[in-house]
């Protein structure tokens, strides 16, 4: 038995990559298929078939392989790599099966033995990527039905983490200074990294920045603020610090925002291993790049700005799912013992307000309703009842009168405000 690949190991067996091309390599020599992987590909498929090598093409992996060559070769680079990367999980495990023999159950199992071995997300890579092929078989005839519509995705909890900007800056100080340029332009913009990488200027275009995403095709323009002007300013002259000598004196010209000491644009990786080696400089733990967008986009809408069209997503539930900090729901609050409404003593001060206000209207009243009988004594008031008995007779002084008033009143506020 051959050995394991070392590099490369998602390419099909005889295909290797060397000189900047891929080779399909038998007895000892190699013949070259194409510069480009699809086109490779689909030269390899032939080649397999011109030899015959092609035995019992209804099995699993030669489907996930004719998928591959045939379907997968018109997606883009990125949805390319991870089929190649979820095939070569899949075909060890469904060497044995044919399309109209695999379940769900079965589906169910490989996607929970992947996630416990490979992680949540490529295990949820590689069900997208078997149901992706099935969709294929049924378009060819070779299955009548896809098993794995019928199953569940493996759940990842939402990430709730957020940057803080504090922590933005320790990792800006600790690294090289382009991070500290990419970080501002691309929290300015709200966009992915590999969108801010590729963000150039056109010098027609004096009010907006164009450009156009990645992974959704969205067309974006960004208004061109004094805060975006400056931000590029500075991640620009940074860029022009750090170029080579042997760069300038060619007169290398960038073409984007953010390039490197050759004045050639970063790639993703190179990028990412900026920020990770900042981050672990810095001491800040569980900070990703892509956190700098999420938080974008909280930021945005905290500020009452429009975070769907600063993130370029077709649907709000999208970005919802980019909102990492909540806003707090604010409500009043109502004391049973003092009948007020509020928090804490804000609360009781209203309420106190109020009986106070609603005491002075009737002990205003009281008084001008009981003028007539209060003025023919200073200090005391004397009521009958109707009877002309002496016992019967009550003599009540007028701050008596008055408090007694102020109790009824609180005792009526208080029965109302239950």
């Amino acid at each position: 038995m051959a050995r394991p690949r070392k590099y490369n190991p998602n390419l099909p067996p005889g295909v290797i990559f060397k000189h900047g091309a891929y080779h399909y390599r038998k007895g000892g020599k190699s013949k070259k298929l194409a510069d480009d992987l699809p086109t490779a590909l689909r030269e390899y498929g032939r080649r397999l078939e011109a030899e015959g090598a092609v035995d019992d093409p209804n099995t699993l992996p030669r489907l996930l392989d004719r998928f591959v060559v045939e379907h997968a070769a018109k997606k883009k680079p990125k949805t390319l790599e991870m089929y190649h990367r979820c095939v070569g999980l899949l075909k060890p495990i469904v060497a044995d099966f044919r399309p109209h023999q695999l379940t769900a159950s079965d589906v169910t199992q490989i996607v929970l033995a992947l996630g416990q071995k490979n992680g949540a997300t490529t295990a949820n890579q590689c069900r997208a990527t078997l149901s992706a092929a099935f969709s294929f078989a049924i378009d060819l005839g070779l299955a009548t039905s896809n098993p794995v519509r019928d199953t569940k995705k493996i759940a990842i909890p939402k990430r709730k983490r957020y940057v803080e900007n504090s922590e933005l800056d320790a990792i800006g100080a600790a690294g090289s200074p382009v991070i500290k340029a990419g970080i501002d332009l691309a929290y300015v913009t709200g966009q992915r990294i590999s969108d801010v990488l590729d963000l150039s200027l056109d010098s027609r275009d004096k009010e907006y920045v164009t450009l156009v995403q990645r992974k959704t095709g969205h067309r974006m323009k960004l208004r061109r603020t004094r805060g975006l002007t400056t931000v590029i300013k500075a991640a620009t002259a940074t860029c022009k610090k750090q170029l080579r000598k042997s760069a300038r004196e060619k007169g290398v010209e960038p073409e984007t925002i953010v390039f490197n000491s050759l004045g050639l644009p970063y790639t993703y990786d190179g990028f990412s291993t900026l920020w990770q080696r900042a981050r672990k400089e810095s001491g800040i733990q569980d900070a990703r790049i892509h956190d700098v967008r999420a938080k974008a986009i909280t930021d945005a809408e905290e500020f009452g700005m429009d975070a769907q069209a600063l993130a370029g997503h077709a649907s709000r539930t999208t970005t919802e799912g980019y909102i990492r900090r909540r806003k707090a729901f604010i409500a009043d609050t109502r004391c049973r013992r003092c009948g007020g409404r509020g928090k804490g003593p804000k609360g009781l001060r209203e309420a106190t307000g109020a009986w106070v206000a609603l005491i002075l209207r009737s002990t205003t009243s009281c008084l001008a309703t009981s003028r007539k009988r209060l003025r023919d004594t200073r200090r005391g008031l004397q009521i009958s009842d109707g009877r002309d008995h002496p016992a019967r007779k009550l003599v009540i002084s007028r701050r008596y009168l008055v408090r007694f008033r102020v109790v009824v009143v609180l005792s009526r506020f208080r029965r109302s405000q239950t």
